[in-house]
């Protein structure tokens, strides 16, 4: 059988011919990833030891600055997802989803680079963001990773702070003949209580030149992170509002939350589907042939139901309605403010409402890749690349909201609910009022068995727990005397159905074709630069977001306020018991309704939502009791089950008859990125010195094409209307020069040293999203709307990340699966995006509006990361033959603060805050164990707290706390070729918990989650 290393079994330093390259080949093409190891063996049974050594060879062989991961066995990484094992590596910063790791940063920062067997990557999982994140890719699929954190102008694509790849197995990695893998297991939750499965399977057949390769898997998982705290989740289906800063009449300041406090429990089933398949040639002369196809399939439900205490949109903050009873703590802000924070209130629940929340969302994913590979044993080597991606995730957000009010009596709210004649005789004659409308209209009581009067309730925050009370109250309302909270809630009857939306859906599409060829040509043995390499690449990603609402069009056939019919109706997007169809803010949109039949001067608009219950249309209901170990106080209540929506679309088209689908202008748009790149690169050594010089030069085009408004908003929604669309085309070159240095001050000890200038672009939406603008009615003429402000998330003229990195390490190998290393890195972020407040002209109605406040991105650049890495790898059985050698040790720790400084981004005390989704500190031990069938591994990971985002010149900021994880598994091979097994994910249960940030010493709690501990059972077999 030939080596395995000479018949392409991966494409490293796998090189067309300079010959080839000079005959003709565009110059348009982009030089492909290298491998980080030399040599790739044949899949073998390797185990934790094994494994461990090959991450090790991975790192002492490369010329840059590399750790990896590698396969235990065939389908199986050392954990159960790829952003778990992939948290292992020092440096690595992973955020949790119910336990289960999801996006992903290095050294704290989300600006990470994406490959796919060393060429980019187009993942449905971050069409538009530059953070990895893996959820849609089956961890069996993989064969290992890389995590690159020095520069290597080699690659295809490269981060600011680091550069992933991710690697499949090709056909030749085997040994002759047919072989076959598979595996079933079953995972269990500790608080969704499902038996989730997952098939996988792989099958092989190679001779000594040519070989086929299928992979495949299959699985669901249900995960559960039930929430309490703060009404601001904004993730598709909360609502979004941030807590506003207010003084009260005593002098003190305080935060108080925009729209209330919220719980709700949530479970998110996600089923994953992937296929691998891959041929590889060997055509003899040097020249061998790799065609592969990567194919992942993702659809989740994410599902939500629980209860919110809120203002009822009363005013922009909650503090009328939250009266602070006991101040936990206070302090003095830097402008001599008086600030307090308190952990008791008394709640003025204007609002007292049942949700339920699925977002549904469907991801697919097509990468291709066929190279031709050139390399006969002599000087030259080269290739020619070609490869082609698609991705796309249509994701639809459907809810609906139960009321506890009768919109009667001392209620915050009098809702007078009017509707045609043909809704309204359905109702009892005690729960219709006179008939008014010239039509035969009647005002309907929505809901008599509500209750009739705001309820006052008790909330204590202590130790990350929310204590409510105040339930058994006795209150006014539709059941009668001495009737308290709780048994409204209790009553499936007492809820009206305040209304169904579907707000925040999404379609991304993106499309990537990019061709590359490079070529190397080795110099003889005694020189100084042992070879030369030269790469050109050329790509084109196309992407398109259309942020969207679903209308439908009510109350055909109706006359509007002009006396005309309404043949199609009025578009609605908020199916709402409190829209009335009265022509919007202005008056001048649709309308639908009657005249008042004693005064036919007067115009009665019809509600949007008939009087219906939760159960109306079909609609499961669900009484919920469990909200979480967060929170306790809260009685059960009744409300629509989330499952409701898992066809959201049909759903919503069974109870108004039609659907449409409009556009939001101010979150979608279209850009084509084209990038034209080509590099220069050598390898040197003398003596115990050796390393890499090079320098990549990437010319890019970046077209923007944006909706444009004045401001306008359609009525019964909050969908700005498009007045046409913009399109802006910028063109930059970058050369981004770099120098890995390495020195073996003996065969054990290796320093290295780095230092390179990066660059990636923004995340795409930074450019995309365009302006969105509040309106106000014109009081000199009521039929326009006139702009008050503006805000923005995207500007198509800002610049890309640009940054300036410098690495040191020293690596200490001190056995064949032990290691010892130190790491110094400083990061000086010259380009980034920071969001800032100021005036600007805005043009609409056809004039200029002058100096309108608003806030929106700009550059920053004075901002930097910096830190320290320390590892140890030790397989015990280097340094001793006794019972200790069956042991091993992996471990970690990585300090690295980061700072941006800019006008507004800085707290109440004045410290500037780090780079978003950054953690100072983050830490791994991981203590395995081998010895002949049986293999064991208990491993922790911590991460500090880590900063999202902050309030701009509101001066605080939102956090998540630190948490501690620990996963473990146990494995037993019965005879060589099956394998049972035992995994346990977050086995401590550890949750999320996040705080608003006012000082560096000052939090005040946010909202919490809780994360579930998983097991799983599985067997593996090969054949």
């Amino acid at each position: 059988m030939r080596d395995p290393r000479n018949c392409g079994a991966t494409f490293n330093r796998s090189l067309l011919a300079l010959a080839i390259m000079a005959a003709g080949l565009p110059s348009t093409a982009l030089a492909q990833a290298e491998a980080a190891d030399e040599n790739v063996q044949e899949v073998l049974v390797l185990g934790v030891k094994g494994a461990q050594k090959s991450a090790i060879d991975v790192k002492r062989n490369a010329a840059t600055i590399v750790d990896g991961i590698s396969a235990e066995d065939i389908g199986k990484l050392p954990d159960s997802t790829i952003t778990d094992s992939l948290q292992r590596i020092t440096g690595v910063q992973v955020q949790r989803n119910g336990g289960e790791g999801g996006a992903l940063s290095i050294r704290g920062m989300s600006q990470v680079a994406l490959l796919l067997n060393g060429e980019q990557y187009l993942a449905a999982g971050n069409i538009t963001s530059a953070q990895p994140d893996l959820t849609d890719v089956p961890a069996q699929l993989l064969h290992g990773s890389q995590v690159y954190k020095s520069l290597d102008v080699r690659n295809a694509q490269s981060g600011i702070t680091g550069t992933i790849n991710i690697q499949t197995y090709r056909p030749l990695d085997f040994k002759d003949g047919f072989s076959a893998a598979g595996g079933f297991e079953e995972s269990h939750g500790e608080l969704t209580k499902q038996n989730d499965p997952t098939f996988n399977a792989l099958v092989n057949w190679r001779n000594d030149d040519t070989g086929v390769l299928l992979s495949a898997v299959t699985g669901r998982k249900n995960l559960a992170k039930n929430f309490t705290g703060s009404a601001v989740v904004s993730d598709d289906g909360g609502l979004g509002i941030a807590p506003a800063i207010v003084t009260d009449e005593h002098g003190d300041t305080r935060l108080a939350e925009g729209h209330g406090f919220e719980a709700f429990s949530q479970g998110v089933e996600r089923n994953r589907d992937g296929l691998n398949a891959a041929f590889q040639h060997d055509f003899g002369n040097g020249f061998n042939l790799v065609a592969e196809g990567f194919y992942t399939k993702a659809k989740s439900y994410d599902r939500r139901v629980g209860i919110n205490f809120s203002n009822r949109w009363s005013q922009d903050d909650n503090s009328e309605n939250e009266t602070p009873t006991h101040i936990k703590t206070s302090f003095s802000g830097k402008d001599g403010s008086h600030w307090i924070v308190p952990d008791q209130y008394d709640i003025r629940a204007l609002w007292v409402k049942s949700y339920s929340v699925n977002n549904v969302d469907a991801q697919t994913s097509k990468n291709y890749n066929l190279e031709l590979n050139y390399d006969n044993g002599g000087p030259f080597t080269g290739s020619l690349r070609a490869v082609h991606g698609s991705a796309n995730a249509l994701k639809y957000e459907a809810n609906a909201e139960g009321d506890l009010s009768n919109f009667q009596g001392d209620n915050y709210v009098q809702q007078n609910t009017f509707y045609p004649i043909d809704i309204a005789k359905n109702f009892t004659a005690d729960t219709r009022h006179t008939e008014v409308g010239s039509a035969g209209g009647y005002y309907v009581n929505a809901n008599p068995q509500g209750y009739g009067e705001d309820q006052h309730l008790t909330l204590a925050r202590n130790n990350f727990h929310m204590n409510w009370g105040g339930f058994n109250t006795p209150i006014n309302g539709g059941l009668g005397e001495g009737k308290t909270l709780t048994d409204y809630m209790a009553n499936k009857y007492s809820q009206t159905l305040a209304g169904y939306s579907m707000d925040s859906n999404s379609d991304l599409q993106s499309t990537l074709n990019a061709v590359s060829m490079k070529g190397k040509y080795a110099f003889e043995d005694d020189m100084f630069f042992k070879d030369v390499e030269i790469g050109l690449r050329h790509s084109k990603r196309d992407v398109g977001v259309q942020a969207f609402a679903m209308f439908s069009a009510l109350y055909k056939g109706s006359k509007n306020k002009d006396g005309e019919i309404n043949k199609d109706g009025c578009l609605v997007q908020w199916k709402s018991i409190d829209v009335p169809l009265n022509g919007g803010d202005d008056g001048t949109q649709c309308s639908a309704g009657e005249f008042d039949a004693n005064d036919p001067s007067v115009f009665i608009p019809y509600t949007a939502n008939k009087p219906q219950k939760l159960d109306a249309n079909g609609a499961k209901v669900t009484f919920v009791t469990n909200l979480g170990s967060h929170v306790s106080g809260i009685p059960g209540f009744w409300a629509v089950d989330p499952h409701t929506f898992d066809n959201p679309v049909a759903f919503q088209t069974k109870a108004f008859g039609n659907l449409e689908r409009i556009t939001k202008p101010s979150s979608s748009y279209d850009i084509d990125l084209t990038e034209t790149s080509s590099y220069i690169s050598s390898n040197f050594e003398r003596g115990i010195v050796s390393g890499n010089l090079g320098a990549r030069i990437i010319q890019s085009t970046l077209g923007t094409n944006v909706y444009t408004t004045d401001g306008q908003t359609r009525a019964y929604g909050d969908t700005l209307v498009p007045t046409g669309r913009a399109r802006t085309e910028k063109t930059n070159t970058e050369i981004l020069p770099s120098l890995n240095l390495g020195v073996a001050v003996n065969d054990d000890l290796k320093l290295r040293f780095a230092v390179a200038k990066t660059k990636q672009e923004l995340d795409l939406d930074k450019y995309g999203s365009s302006l969105a603008i509040d309106t106000i009615i014109d009081v000199d003429n009521p039929t326009v709307r006139i702009p008050l402000s503006w805000s923005s998330d995207g500007n198509p003229n800002l610049k890309p990340w640009l940054a300036t990195n410098f690495d040191f390490s020293a690596e200490y190998y001190v056995g064949q699966a032990s290691m010892l290393s130190m790491g110094l890195y400083y990061i000086k972020i010259d380009s980034f995006v920071d969001q800032k407040s100021y005036d600007k002209d805005i043009v609409a109605n056809g004039k200029t509006y002058h100096n309108l406040p608003g806030h929106g991105p700009v550059e920053g650049s004075d901002g930097k990361v910096q830190g320290i890495e320390l590892a140890a790898k030790l397989a015990f059985s280097d340094f001793t033959d006794g019972f200790l050698s069956s042991f091993g040790l992996d471990s970690n720790y990585t300090y690295s603060p980061s700072e941006r400084k800019s006008e507004t981004n800085f707290d109440v005390a004045g410290k500037y805050y780090p780079f978003a989704d950054n953690s100072k500190n983050t830490y791994n031990l991981a203590l395995w164990y081998e010895q002949d069938k049986l293999q064991a591994r208990i491993a922790l990971n911590h991460r500090d707290e880590r900063y999202i985002q902050d309030s701009g010149e509101y001066g605080y900021s939102l956090y998540e706390l630190g948490g501690t994880y620990v996963d473990a598994n146990i494995s037993y091979d019965f005879g060589n070729d099956i394998t049972v097994y035992l995994e346990g994910s977050n086995i401590t249960s550890t949750d999320s918990r996040f705080v608003y940030r006012l000082t560096q010493a000052v939090q005040q709690d946010a909202f919490y989650y809780d994360n579930e501990a998983r097991y799983t059972l599985g067997v593996r077999a090969k054949f």
